[in-house]
């Protein structure tokens, strides 16, 4: 039996647009190029071209209806009477069929499926147009693989603008961190540059004072050795002035008992 393109999709003839859609997608997920090993990337890939070649005659009403009238079966010539004269039909004794009639039944059991076959070609085209629109599939395939679907595209061109938007933000808050980082050192470097300033001038503050303190103990220490050495100087000389008096007053006791005594001899 001919394989059809229901048989492709693994569903019924009478599935519905949604249940074609499911299957598709399923199909397009399950042989999808990225789950492909090189030993079965060209099968996947045919089998891809094959499922949505037949969504692409299914997916749409008016070709899904002439593929499903080329799979019809062609007329006998009971169903044909019974399709298009129905009053030749009857459970009595038909009438004797007259032989341009035979010929014009026989036509039509021959143009109708060339009809149906004419609708499908019209609809789906060409075996030239196929081959073409199945070239356009694998370069769509190809180019999808490379690319993205449209869909894909689109948000990775989303996704992209988010990224450059973010990076923007991202740039421009770390200027605005460093701008705060820049001013924040400045006010650290111009405390510090203070400090320093009022530390220099502690320092000289407390070396003028403590040399100043310096100065005033150097000056009362000379001062304390200059009277301690008049003291001593003072001293000396009144201790000098003691002696020199007693060895007076001395000397006169001597000469005094010698007149006495010069005088005891007269």
């Amino acid at each position: 039996m001919k394989k059809t393109l229901y048989d492709v999709l693994g569903v019924p003839p009478t599935a519905d647009q949604a249940t074609l859609r499911a299957a598709t997608d399923r199909l397009l997920a399950e042989y999808a190029p990225e789950r492909a090993t090189p030993a079965t990337a060209e099968d996947y890939a045919i089998r891809c071209v094959a499922v949505r070649e037949a969504w692409y005659v299914l997916g749409d009403e008016q070709r899904r209806a002439a593929y499903d009238g080329s799979l019809r079966p062609a007329m006998t010539p009971d169903e044909a009477i019974a399709a298009f004269a129905p009053e030749y039909q009857s459970s009595g004794p038909r009438p004797p069929r007259s032989p341009r009639m035979i010929i014009g039944m026989l036509a039509l059991l021959l143009i109708l499926p060339a009809g149906w076959w004419f609708r499908l070609g019209a609809t789906v085209g060409t075996p030239e147009d196929a081959a073409a629109r199945q070239r356009a599939e694998v370069e769509r395939i190809e180019r999808e693989q490379t690319e993205g679907t449209p869909e894909e595209q689109a948000r990775a061109r989303d996704e992209r603008l988010a990224r450059e938007a973010e990076w923007r933000e991202r740039r421009e808050r770390e200027a605005a961190e460093r701008a705060e980082r820049q001013r924040q050192q400045e006010v650290e470097q111009a405390r510090r540059e203070a400090d320093r300033v009022s530390q220099d001038l502690e320092y000289s503050r407390e070396r003028t004072e403590r040399e100043e303190r310096q100065q005033a103990d150097r000056a009362r220490r000379e001062a304390e050795r200059i009277a301690a050495e008049d003291r001593r100087e003072r001293d000396r000389q009144a201790l000098e002035a003691k002696r020199r008096l007693e060895r007076d007053k001395a000397y006169l006791e001597r000469l005094q008992r010698e007149n006495q005594g010069y005088r005891s001899d007269y």
